[in-house]
């Protein structure tokens, strides 16, 4: 399957990308240590059709987890974040998940729907 470790481009310093579809993980932390101040430092990106992610952990700051496309799954997972940490446009189901807002002082947590830039596109979070 196609993985990709340590990628940088133009937005995002990525610690792991997934890019071939069928990719199974289990029991695996991804973890980026970019503080909170840098830009985004994304985790894992994910791009690919029939992922699951079983008893896995998902460890960093801004943008911790891009489920980017496909259908993903992720069970009973961790996922620990601060701005805009799952973000993306995959078809993902969250069961039995645990999400972890990280915060400074000045901060409060908020948790939001998936954005959309049109109603009929075929994404969400579950």
């Amino acid at each position: 399957r196609s993985i990709l470790l340590n990628m940088i481009n133009s937005e995002f310093l990525i610690l792991a990308a997934i890019f071939g579809d069928g990719f199974m993980a289990q029991g695996i932390t991804f973890e980026n240590t970019a503080s909170s101040d840098s830009n985004p430092a994304v985790a894992l990106l994910c791009s690919a059709n029939y992922t699951i992610f079983y008893q896995c952990r998902f460890l960093g700051y801004h943008d911790t987890l891009y489920a980017k496309q496909g259908l993903q799954f992720y069970r009973e997972c961790d996922i620990y974040g601060t701005v805009d940490f799952i973000f993306g446009f995959a078809s993902a189901v969250f069961q039995n998940c645990n999400l972890y807002a990280r915060m400074s002082s000045y901060q409060k947590v908020t948790y939001t729907a998936q954005g959309r830039s049109s109603p009929g596109m075929q994404s969400g979070f579950t």
